[in-house]
C-alpha cells in the first residue's frame, strides 16, 4: 500500500495517559511516509479551518465516544477520512492501547464475535468472600452510552444491594465518587472498601459486580466470577454473567455463588482473555503492527472480508511475568 501521499491527523489530548500512544502512532506514521498533522484540542471544541483537516486520509482520535464529538467525527467521515479510534488497553492499561476503526469499548469491531469454546471446565468458586461492587465514573462514555440499565452509580448500588444474596462491598472509582453513594452503602448495610488497590480488594471477594469496568478484566485473570451489568467487550455468556435489571436473576446468581455453584466456564474465560490480550498493543509493537493494521483497514473499507491480522501478545506465565513487571514499575492502575 503506497503511503507517500497519505495525510494523517493524530489528535492529542490533555490526558497524560494518552500521550505515549498518540506520539508513538504519529512517529510510526511519519516513518511510513505519511504527512502527519497534530490536532491538540478536543474534537468537542470548535473545528479547525486548516485545509488539511478536510483533506486527510486517516484520523487517529483518542476515545471520542461522546455526543459532543459527533459533529467533528461526521465532518471527518464526510471528507473521506478513515477514523481510527484509540483507547487505553484493559489490563494492564497504561502499558497498552487498543486501535479499532469502529469505536471503543463495546463498539470495537470484534466485541460481538462469539466465543468458540463450548465450555467444559466449570469455574470454581472461593469458599468464602463477598460481592465486590466496582463503581465507575458516571460521566464516562462507558456509563453515558454503554450502560442501558443504569444511568447512575446510585441506581446500580441500590439495585445490587437490594437483590444480592451475598454481602456487598463497594469500591470507589479512583477519580470519581458520586454523591449519595456512601449513604446508600450505610442504608443497605453494605461495606465500603478501603483496600489500597484492586489487587488487595479482590483477595477477599467471592465475585465481582460492575457495569462494564476495565477492572473486571483483572478480576477475570484471578478466576473470579464477574457479574456484568452493561455492554462490554467481555460480555459473553459462559465467561461472565450477563445481567440486566432482572432482580430475580440477580438473586438466583448470587444465591448460587453463595452456595458454591457457578454457571461459568474456565475455558470460555480463557478464550475471552486471550482475545482481549491479543487485541491490545504495546508501544513496542507499533512499528510492526500499525502498517499491517492500516492495510487491513483499507481492504476492509474496500469490501474485502478479511480477518484483522493477529499478533500474539505474551501469554500464560510469560504474560503474567510481563504484567507483574509493569506493576512493580508503577504502570498499573489502582482502580
Amino acid at each position: 500500500m503506497p503511503n507517500t501521499t497519505k495525510r494523517t491527523i493524530v489528535q492529542y489530548k490533555a490526558l497524560a495517559d494518552s500521550k505515549p500512544a498518540m506520539e508513538g502512532i504519529a512517529r510510526v506514521c511519519r516513518a511510513m511516509g505519511h504527512k502527519v498533522y497534530r490536532w491538540r484540542k478536543s474534537l468537542s471544541t470548535k473545528l479547525p479551518y486548516h485545509w488539511w483537516f478536510k483533506q486527510c486520509d486517516y484520523a487517529f482520535v483518542f476515545n471520542c465516544n461522546s455526543p459532543s464529538c459527533d459533529r467533528a467525527l461526521e465532518t471527518l467521515r464526510q471528507t473521506g477520512a478513515q477514523l481510527i479510534f484509540v483507547e487505553l488497553g484493559w489490563y494492564p492499561q497504561r502499558a497498552t492501547m487498543q486501535l479499532d476503526p469502529d469505536g471503543i469499548n463495546s463498539q470495537v469491531s470484534w466485541a460481538n464475535d462469539p466465543l468458540t469454546t463450548v465450555g467444559r471446565q466449570p469455574l470454581g468458586v472461593r469458599p468464602d468472600g463477598d460481592l465486590l461492587l466496582l463503581l465507575q465514573h458516571e460521566t464516562d462514555s462507558q456509563i453515558v452510552i454503554q450502560s442501558p440499565w443504569f444511568d447512575t452509580m446510585g441506581q446500580f448500588v441500590r439495585f445490587v444491594a437490594e437483590n444480592s444474596q451475598l454481602p456487598v462491598r463497594v469500591r470507589a472509582h479512583p477519580r470519581f465518587e458520586p454523591g449519595g453513594v456512601r449513604q446508600l452503602v450505610e442504608q443497605f448495610g453494605c461495606k465500603w472498601d478501603t483496600s489500597a488497590n484492586i489487587d488487595e480488594a479482590i483477595r477477599s471477594a467471592k465475585a465481582v459486580a460492575c457495569v462494564n469496568s476495565s477492572g473486571a478484566v483483572e478480576c477475570l485473570t484471578q478466576r473470579l466470577p464477574v457479574l456484568c451489568f452493561g455492554h462490554s467487550i467481555y460480555r459473553h455468556e459462559g465467561a461472565v454473567y450477563c445481567l440486566d435489571r432482572d432482580a430475580q436473576r440477580v438473586a438466583q446468581v448470587t444465591g448460587d455463588l453463595k452456595r458454591g455453584h457457578c454457571e461459568l466456564f474456565a475455558d470460555r474465560l480463557d478464550e475471552l482473555l486471550e482475545r482481549i490480550w491479543c487485541k491490545q498493543w504495546t508501544l513496542e509493537q507499533l512499528p510492526e503492527r500499525l502498517p499491517a493494521f492500516l492495510d487491513w483497514v483499507e481492504r476492509r473499507r474496500a469490501g474485502e472480508q478479511r480477518a484483522e491480522p493477529v499478533f500474539l501478545n505474551p501469554g500464560g506465565d510469560e504474560f503474567f511475568r510481563w504484567v507483574n513487571g509493569k506493576s512493580a514499575s508503577g504502570d498499573r492502575r489502582a482502580a
